[in-house]
This record gives C-alpha cells, structure tokens and sequence, in this order.
C-alpha cells in the first residue's frame, strides 16, 4: 500500500550570524513556501526556565531526534590560520559540532550541509558527498555593499541573488523529497523492532492459526469454521499517548467489534477483534496494535532528560509522529511478498507459507483517530 507523505519537519543550525543577516529568515520562507516545515535552532530552546543556565548538550541530545531533517548552514563567520599561514573562512566550530550531532541522530542521509563557495569545509566532511551527507553550496554575497542603493539596481541584485539562491534550495528540496520515505539506519525509538514482533506475533499467528477455527467470547461454546473471505484492518491511531491502551478497548465496544479468539494459536490462544457475516462467509478484522505504545514511552523518556527546561510537547508531537511513520513503514515492508517470504522460512511449510502470504494481500494499514 502506498501510504500519505506528510509534511516534513526540518532543523535548522547556523551560526548566531546567519540568524541576524537573514539567512536563516529566507531559507526557512522559501522551504516554506514547498510545503516543508522549518524550525531554527532557538526553537529548541524555547522552553527553558534560564536561557543563561540551560543545559545546551541535553536539550540538543533530546529534540533533534523528533525532526525528519537537519539543514546545516555553514557561512564563513570565522577566520582560520592553517599550516603555512595560509588564512581561509570557516565555519563556526559549534555548527560542525552540531552536524555530528544530527549525523548520529537522524543518519547522514538526513542531514544536509549548505555551505558557502570558498568556506573551508573540514576534510573529513568533504568526501562523504553522494554517499552520505547532501553537500550545498551557495555563492555569498556582499551585504553591506548593497545597503542603501536603491531602485531597480537593488531589485536586480536581490532578483539574481534570489535566483541563484533558489538553485541552491531546489537540490535540498529535491533531496527531502527524495529521501522522506527512506529509513534511516540510526534508530531512536521503538518502532522498527515492535512492528516486526507485531508481525510475527500477530499477524503470522493469525493466518497460520485461523483454519482452525475461532470462537467469540459471549459464546466461548461455539467454534466457527474459518471463512472464505478474510480481510485484517490494521489501525495506527494518528496520536499516541499514555492512555491509548485503555482508549483502544473503548474504541472497539463504541464501533461494535465483537472479541473473538482462537483457542489453540501454538503457545497461547490469540484474540483479535472484528465483525462476522456467516451469510457470506466473511470476516472483517480489526487491530489496533497495542505495542505501538512502546514507542510513546521511549519518547516520553528520551524527552525528559532533564535540561533545565519545560516539557516540549510539540517536541513530542514531532517525535511520536515520526515513530508512527517509521512503525508504518516497516510494517508495510514486512507485508510485502518478498520480505514476508524471507520472514516466514521459519514455518518450513511450503503450503502454510503460500497459504499465508495470499492471505497478506488482504491487510490494509489505516492511520485513524482513536478516541473514546
């Protein structure tokens, strides 16, 4: 299944330079304007008690985590003497800190360096290119210089600027675009290992266990032969919360899913919940996997480190956002032929496994608002 791209949350650092030159200003409006959602580095901090003795290093360790994206911009703010006493620009020392940071946390593959011609890029930073890091560069300009010119030389001026600028923001555009729907291999949360369980425990045990009959849990008594037609609705509730375990119960009372289970799914029985139409021999089940709640308790943790600072919840929003996203797309690779082939070599049942895997064409994932 082909699942909604949402919009992509983006950090950016910079130099304090680049915040007051307007740098920062033009890229966030113009990544903007694309649909992408811009933050700077100072709405991290946003929430501490004392900006003089907020703990920098935890608050950075905790929120760039909840971003899809980090745009580093690197101006030549600062004069290096090299060997030979040769003098370069270069970038601020704490935005190459924080550009290892975000390589850690989001993976390079998520993280794009926009750097100004002639800035001295570290060496060990210029060669990752293509395969790791975006690597932008964008032509400076002489601010002060245009300052008090007027009329159609200013407009001429800005418009080739901003239409060289716009080259420049095309690629890290494009290279969003590009990369939104890719994983990174630096895993934060839970999401990733849950999905693979609740495939495993779940849905595998359902299929290979369903032939044998099912009961419900009014009448305990009754087994029902398994249907000609099975359909498995998986819902992701679009939040997530301490409470969604309790309100997922309530959720199926409210819409009138029967409890059903299987008495003998190997170990244990196995319970799901859905609708059964005996007239046609079809079953519609519904699951709201449960374990997705283990990824809002790894957030909740990863975000009270302590900082010297209030609870971000937009911070939380962020990261359990993206947790779902990651949970969703795994699961959806888990349900793919040919992953799910490679996952259920395990059976050693030729026909189990063909038995299985048509009836994995029939699950749909749903992201739905589970309230009460």
């Amino acid at each position: 299944m082909k699942l909604t791209k949402r919009k992509q949350n983006v950090i950016i650092f910079s130099a304090g330079e680049s915040i007051r030159n307007g740098t920062v200003e033009y890229i966030q409006n113009k990544l903007g304007d694309r649909g992408i959602l811009c933050f700077d580095w100072r709405s991290l901090f946003s929430h501490a008690h004392n900006m003089e003795q907020i703990a920098l290093l935890p608050a950075l360790l905790k929120k760039i985590p909840t971003f899809d994206f980090a745009l580093i911009v690197a101006e030549g703010v600062d004069t290096v003497k090299l060997r030979g006493s040769e003098e370069r620009s270069a970038i601020r020392d704490n935005v190459i800190f924080e550009l290892g940071l975000c390589t850690m946390a989001l993976g390079a593959e998520r993280v794009i360096l926009l750097a100004e011609e002639n800035v001295r890029i570290p060496e060990d930073l210029i060669g990752v290119g293509k395969m790791g890091i975006e690597y932008v560069t964008f032509s400076s300009v002489d601010r002060e210089a245009t300052i008090g010119k007027v009329g159609e030389i200013i407009d001429k001026k800005a418009d080739v600027l901003k239409e060289r600028f716009m080259r420049q923001l095309s690629e890290i555009i494009e290279h969003i675009n590009k990369n939104s729907e890719q994983v990174s291999p630096v895993f934060v949360g839970a999401a990733v290992s849950s999905a693979e369980a609740y495939f495993i425990n779940f849905i595998v045990r359902l299929f290979e266990n369903i032939d044998k009959g099912f009961s419900s849990r009014e009448h305990p008594e009754k087994v029902y032969p398994c249907p000609d037609r099975i359909k498995l609705c998986i819902c992701l509730p679009s939040a997530v919360s301490m409470s969604t375990r309790s309100m997922i119960s309530v959720y199926f009372k409210k819409h009138g899913y029967e409890d059903f289970f299987i008495g003998n799914a190997g170990i244990r029985g196995l319970f799901f919940n859905g609708r059964l139409d005996e007239s046609d021999s079809s079953l519609l089940i519904v699951d709201v996997p449960t374990s997705i709640t283990a990824s809002y308790v790894l957030v909740n943790s990863v975000l009270s480190i302590d900082s010297d600072a209030d609870y971000d919840a937009s911070a939380e929003e962020r990261f359990v956002t993206k947790e779902m996203d990651i949970y969703a797309f795994a699961l959806n690779k888990l349900l793919s032929p040919e992953v799910a082939r490679k996952r259920l070599l395990f059976i050693h049942d030729s026909e189990k496994i063909e038995r299985i895997l048509n009836q994995l064409q029939n699950v749909s994932i749903e992201f739905m608002d589970i309230t009460i």
